[in-house]
């Protein structure tokens, strides 16, 4: 026991020793010293070096601190490779380094059909109704060569309005086939890989566009063909604008004349010779052998005739046909006048009111062609389908970031050599200026140091 507490005693004598030699080496510690025995230093030198190696030590490691944290929060852009990255891995550096994000691509043109899909959901449901089928217009031409009919009756004409109507159902599939084919085949030009908000908004561009000049276009085909009609006054077999007379002179000359029909529009008389996009409701009268002046028996709901078939097409709708009653009481009147051989049983049901639509149950024929009797379109573009086809073979993304831990370690260690050595020739002179400075002023003379002790520099490290 006694034998330990000595140890312990001879320890803390020998760690105090330790502490007290260690400090007075500190306090003592001089770099500018010289070697040379000649050179005779006084205590007011001895005490300037000493001074001098501490403020030369303090600004050594106070600048290289400086100057590393200052090498440390200096922004560094840093640029990264990825080879053959994956859709996964494009799609995280996206949400990741958007602004600094390059992906050339391989393939600089993609078909449109590579990444967008554009179909027709469904068409308007006339389309796949009974009314656009022959049976349809069977009946009601049937019922015109019966008997005598005014030249104005439904029956005259009504079957070419229905043709008119599947010719338009066809004529819009056929377009919107071809049209696509084309659309499809369009080359879509892209260096980089198309971030996906602005590729959504590309492609949902492309798609309207398509649409809509779709459209146009086969508007301006009708347009074209009312225009020439019009222009050139051509004379329609059925429900004409121009109609014959026949005058026989008191000399029994036969003279052919025209004169042009007036439509009751609106409650006004609308010429065909001004306009031809007057109308009027169409209407079923009795037969001229019953009536020898024109009677209405049935005046058909929506369906107009006018001075060409396509114009009262155009303005035609299909309200009676969305109302079982209506179509029933057409039915009936269409097949008492009808011979009985003729007749055909058709299931003339009624087209679906609550069926969901774009267009109201009297919309007019010209605005349900002016979006080519498209009930709903079904688009789709795909981003994955789009960087696949683009195919880029690397990415590269920018990152902004302090500077490494090693970088600072080594650009410190370089400035280490140039600091010493400019730091040991103007530190030893500053404190030896200044000290004589206060011991002149402190003797209250002004003199100038006989003897300076040279600077040595061979004990700097």
């Amino acid at each position: 026991m006694f034998f330990s507490l000595v140890l312990d005693m001879f320890r803390t004598e020998q760690l105090r020793q330790f502490w007290i030699n260690g400090k007075e080496k500190i306090i003592k510690f001089n770099i500018f010293h010289s070697d040379d025995p000649t050179i005779i230093v006084d205590e007011h030198e001895l005490k300037t070096q000493t001074i001098s190696t501490r403020i030369f030590f303090i600004l050594l490691f106070g600048l290289l601190f400086i100057f590393a944290v200052y090498t440390y929060q200096q922004s560094v852009t840093t640029t990264i490779t990825i080879d053959g990255p994956s859709y996964d891995e494009y799609s995280e550096m996206y949400s990741q380094y958007l602004e600094s994000l390059s992906c050339p691509c391989t393939a600089t043109s993609i078909r449109y059909d590579q990444f967008l899909d554009v179909q027709v959901s469904r068409f308007h449901q006339v389309c796949q109704s009974i009314y656009v089928t022959s049976d349809w217009t069977t009946i009601i031409n049937a019922a015109d060569f019966s008997q005598p009919t005014f030249i104005y009756d439904f029956r005259r004409f009504g079957g070419s309005i229905f043709q008119t109507v599947a010719s338009f159902c066809d004529q819009s599939q056929q377009i919107i086939s071809d049209e696509l084919i084309k659309f499809n085949a369009q080359q879509f030009i892209t260096r980089d890989a198309m971030a996906l908000n602005l590729f959504k908004s590309q492609a949902e561009s492309f798609i309207k566009l398509f649409i809509s000049s779709t459209e146009r276009s086969f508007i301006r085909s009708i347009e074209l063909v009312r225009k020439l009609t019009q222009g050139n006054v051509l004379f329609p077999g059925l429900s004409g604008n121009l109609q014959f007379k026949i005058v026989i002179d008191n000399d029994k000359n036969v003279l052919l004349t025209t004169y042009y029909v007036t439509l009751d529009s609106k409650s006004s008389n609308c010429s065909c010779q001004q306009t031809s996009t007057c109308v009027q409701p169409a209407a079923v009268f009795y037969n001229m052998s019953y009536a020898p002046t024109p009677v209405i028996r049935y005046v058909v709901p929506g369906i107009m005739r006018g001075c060409y078939i396509l114009e009262a097409f155009l303005q035609s709708n299909l309200v009676c046909f969305y109302n079982q009653s209506c179509i029933d009481d057409l039915h009936w009147v269409l097949n008492i006048t009808t011979p009985l051989t003729m007749i055909i049983e058709l299931n003339t049901t009624a087209l679906n009111p609550s069926l969901l639509s774009q267009f109201e149950v009297n919309t007019t024929f010209a605005n349900i062609i002016n979006v080519l009797m498209v009930e709903e379109w079904i688009t789709n573009y795909s981003h994955t389908n789009y960087y696949t086809a683009c195919n880029p073979k690397t990415c590269t993304f920018s990152i902004v970031g302090k500077n490494h831990v090693i970088v600072v370690i080594s650009s410190t260690i370089g400035l280490l050599g140039g600091l010493k050595t400019i730091l040991i020739i103007i530190v030893p002179v500053i404190v030896r200026k200044i000290r004589l400075c206060f011991k002149n002023r402190a003797n209250g003379t002004v003199e100038e140091e006989e003897h300076p002790t040279p600077i040595p520099t061979r004990h700097i490290f």
